[in-house]
């Protein structure tokens, strides 16, 4: 049959003048102006046209005019992946949008046709059914909550007219499971942390939303329960690691917590923290002290931050307001934790600020007045 000829019959039986052409079939509904039929008649020179609208027939399956989109992205936090909004329309069996026939409630369910994820099978959630409503049934809060690839989805209705099922196109889902994580521990763990005393913490292993390694500048916020805000700064990780150098002053046992910013989950490490017993004395003979003449710096009671007296040879060093370092060396600690070192100084009033390897807190001796050296001798 030729394009567009809807009838060609030549054994049409004639009966004065009339004739009835039955089997007509149009498919197309028109309603207005509608299908205009041109019928030619062998023999006769003129053709006549007349006018046929064309109602869609009942509705008979459902189509999506909006699929899924290809790839349909979360947001790495573990909720599932909405997928967007899918619109569904009724057809009669010659592909006509058609409501005819849909006279009561007419619900369309969705489900899983084929489940891209791996592992156990990825559940649908959100609103699942709606009713059409003439002739359309959109869906704008479906979710699936795993991963996966080639998904489709089968939209079905069975009443009150039982309508042919439809399959959407296939597509993806990534980007649902937070795969971030990271590890926190002490740089020394066998080390003791003492007050006010510095300390290492290590993070290793810090990755991404997406499973990546972090690395470059990333926030660090640790926070203790008895002290509140201890860091909150940026640290420069590498390779998903990074250093970080603490002091707590609370002698108490600590829980910190350790929040990496773009990891959703925190991680906590308990630290106990031990009183600093570390102390020492300063002085010096209280005889006039002269520019340029040695004399006896004595350093006494020194003992280290359990508590024990600091014995042996131990690096002393002494700064001078005036004259800048004038000591750098170990010196010898009898077992009270005494020790003499010896020292000179320029004219002028000096305040000496002296540490102790092994001891938190140095001492000073404010106000320390050397005198003009004036002694000497003439030869002849």
């Amino acid at each position: 049959m030729e394009d567009g000829v809807v009838y060609d019959n030549a054994a049409v039986s004639f009966s004065d003048g009339e004739a009835t052409l039955e089997g007509v079939v149009l498919k197309l509904a028109i309603s207005d102006p509608g299908h205009i039929l041109t019928v030619d008649i062998a023999s006769i020179l003129e053709d006549r046209d007349t006018e046929v609208p064309v109602s869609p027939a009942d509705a008979y399956k459902l189509q999506i005019s909006q699929q899924p989109a290809a790839t349909i992205y979360g947001n790495y936090d573990d909720e599932p992946a909405g997928l967007g909004t899918i619109i569904l329309v009724t057809l009669d069996e010659f592909d006509n949008p058609s409501a005819s026939g849909l006279v009561q409630e007419q619900l369309v369910t969705v489900t899983i046709e084929n489940d891209g994820s791996s592992g156990s099978d990825a559940l649908i959630g959100g609103t699942t059914q709606v009713d059409m409503q003439s002739g359309t049934a959109t869906f704008d809060n479906v979710n699936i909550d795993k991963e996966g690839e080639g998904y489709t989805l089968r939209f079905s209705s069975g009443s009150p007219v039982a309508l042919q099922q439809v399959i959407s196109d296939a597509f993806d889902i990534e980007n649902i499971d937070d795969l971030s994580e990271f590890n926190v521990a002490l740089a020394d763990s066998t080390a003791t942390i003492y007050e006010f005393l510095e300390f290492g913490l290590d993070i290793t292993g810090a990755l991404g939303s997406n499973g990546q390694a972090i690395s470059g500048l990333v926030n660090v916020i640790v926070t203790s329960d008895e002290e509140g805000v201890i860091h909150n700064l940026d640290v420069d990780f590498t390779g998903g690691a990074a250093g970080l150098i603490l002091a707590l002053e609370t002698v108490v046992a600590h829980a910190l917590t350790v929040n990496v910013s773009g990891v959703n989950n925190d991680e906590t490490i308990n630290v106990t923290v031990s009183e600093d017993l570390s102390e020492f004395a300063v002085s010096v003979d209280p005889e006039q002290q002269y520019a340029a003449f040695p004399f006896d710096l004595f350093i006494t009671g020194a003992i280290d931050r359990d508590g024990d007296n600091i014995t042996g040879f131990t690096n002393v060093v002494v700064v001078s307001t005036i004259d800048g370092e004038v000591h750098n060396d170990d010196a010898d600690f009898h077992l009270d934790g005494d020790a003499t070192i010896i020292i000179a100084l320029s004219e002028d009033t000096h305040t000496l600020t002296v540490s102790v390897e092994g001891v938190t807190h140095d001492q000073e001796i404010i106000g320390l007045d050397i005198a003009e050296n004036v002694s000497g001798f003439l030869t002849s």
